[in-house]
């Protein structure tokens, strides 16, 4: 995410913004059992995917 974004590392900033699309579910773990693995990814929820369409 950080990449895509332009950034070379995650800073404390990104950190927090990913926390809160949790807290809202807009976003979710795909290995919620392992949350500091080097695989972890994160995807929209239909939430969130809602939201950016009205977004638009």
């Amino acid at each position: 995410m950080a990449r895509k974004l332009g950034h070379k590392c995650v800073s404390g900033e990104l950190n927090k913004q990913v926390g809160n699309l949790r807290k809202q579910q807009l976003i979710k773990m795909t290995l919620p059992e392992k949350p500091n693995s080097r695989l972890q990814q994160y995807r929209l929820t239909l939430k969130g995917q809602r939201f950016l369409q009205d977004a638009c």
